[in-house]
């Protein structure tokens, strides 16, 4: 006979807003998924988040396992630019790492208790796993990510993972949700954003000068992010209403 174990809803469903940025929210004991194409803005999307949580006082361990690190991108720098706008804070509350070790990421997150983890990217680290193709980094994933999800609710932690997806095929408008990591990280997921460039017709706008994003929330809401040069976000609209008015449409 299997014993049924009562769940405390009071701790279970005690999130709180770790960052706010401008009316986008990350929520503690919960696990974010930012998707999108290359250059689609998953970078200082995470960025501005975390610098919403390093203000706050709060703490921020950021595993950076992009080819193109961070550390290592030209100016404008947005990390570089966050830092020396706030030199203490960042001393004192952001590690970043550009390794990666599954058992290390969880010593860290026990011994360093971040408010919010980044991995950016999830799916780099895996790709050397192919024993048996796709599938095993797929469950690999999964497995980790499983682990992360326990130690998130014990520490009362975030987290933000960032993908790329496929790019789609159909020409429609639609946001692509073909992403690279394997279902498990889709379906682990408490919420969905999912990156693209503002649309043109057809045509997605990859211009530098073309600041605006599109992030599509749970595939129920959209949200246009307009980033000043360098990756600051200086505008979210959250009704295309009002991004219509603002356009004299």
């Amino acid at each position: 006979m299997t014993v049924m174990e009562e769940v405390d809803l009071k701790t279970s469903l005690n999130r709180r807003v770790i960052a706010d940025v401008k009316g986008l929210k990350i929520y503690t004991k919960t696990m974010t998924l930012l998707g999108g194409q290359s250059n689609a803005g998953k970078t200082a999307l995470a960025l501005n988040i975390c610098d919403s949580v390093v203000k706050s006082g709060r703490k921020v361990m950021y595993v950076d396992t992009d080819e193109h690190a961070i550390k290592n991108r030209p100016d404008p720098n947005l990390l570089s630019h966050f830092r020396n706008e706030n030199e203490n804070g960042y001393a004192s509350n952001f590690k970043y790492f550009t390794s990666f070790d599954e058992d290390e990421i969880i010593r860290l997150i026990l011994e360093f208790k971040p408010d919010l983890l980044v991995i950016d990217t999830i799916y780099s680290p895996f790709i050397k796993i192919i024993e048996k193709g796709s599938l095993t980094r797929a469950r690999r994933i999964k497995e980790f990510l499983l682990k992360l999800r326990d130690v998130i609710i014990q520490q009362d932690t975030a987290i933000i993972l960032t993908t790329q997806v496929m790019k789609g095929t159909s020409g429609s408008d639609q946001m692509v949700y073909d992403i690279l990591g394997g279902e498990g990280l889709k379906h682990l997921s408490d919420t969905k954003w999912m990156l693209n460039f503002e649309r043109n017709g057809q045509k997605d706008i990859v211009d530098a000068e073309q600041s605006r994003r599109q992030i599509m929330i749970d595939k129920q809401e959209i949200v246009l992010v307009t980033f000043a040069r360098g990756g600051v976000i200086e505008e979210v609209l959250r009704d295309s209403t009002e991004y219509e008015k603002k356009q004299g449409g």
